[in-house]
């Protein structure tokens, strides 16, 4: 699955927290590898009872698990009672990533659930509908590979994947 827009990461957030009584109390993580392909759903606690940004080291060790890599991320939860002041989440956000605990990792967002339905830092629609996020990849849907030389997107990838497949074979048999 391409994640191409906010609600891709809100439907999956809905279907972690909201599996049954259990997942509704947990902390998730919903990573992605650097072509916004999701690579998992993780849950960082079983029983979320603190902010968010106590939960860093759980996430950091979250992500230094297998599968990797892993290049952009989003949480997802559920509280029980969120504030009216609609900065609290930008806020959260901040201190999330301020420390550069994160290194290459980047915060898409966050998306929190309660009782009436959801508040979240990650963009609704489609990234390229945003200004700031026009380094995420786009999601394309192009048929190749085309004849030797050919620069269309999915030509590059296969490229660049073959390469890597490659190197990683002779550092296998090496």
């Amino acid at each position: 699955m391409i994640i191409e827009a906010g609600y891709d990461i809100v439907t999956l957030a809905d279907a972690s927290l909201n599996r049954n009584s259990r997942t509704r109390r947990a902390l998730w993580m919903i990573t992605m590898d650097e072509y916004l392909h999701l690579v998992t759903t993780t849950r960082i606690a079983r029983e979320m009872d603190l902010p968010v940004a106590a939960y860093i080291d759980e996430i950091s060790a979250a992500l230094r698990q297998p599968p990797l890599p892993v290049r952009y991320i989003a949480l997802a939860y559920r509280a029980t009672s969120p504030s009216s002041d609609s900065t609290w989440l930008g806020e959260i956000d901040e201190r999330l990533t301020a420390d550069g605990w994160l290194g290459d990792v980047e915060l898409l967002g966050q998306v929190v659930f309660d009782r009436t339905g959801y508040f979240s830092t990650v963009p609704r629609f489609s990234f390229r509908d945003y200004i700031g996020l026009e380094h995420l990849p786009r999601a394309v849907s192009v048929l190749g590979p085309h004849d030797v030389g050919c620069e269309c997107v999915a030509c590059v990838h296969f490229e660049q994947m073959l390469l890597e497949n490659r190197q990683s074979a002779e550092a296998d048999s090496g």
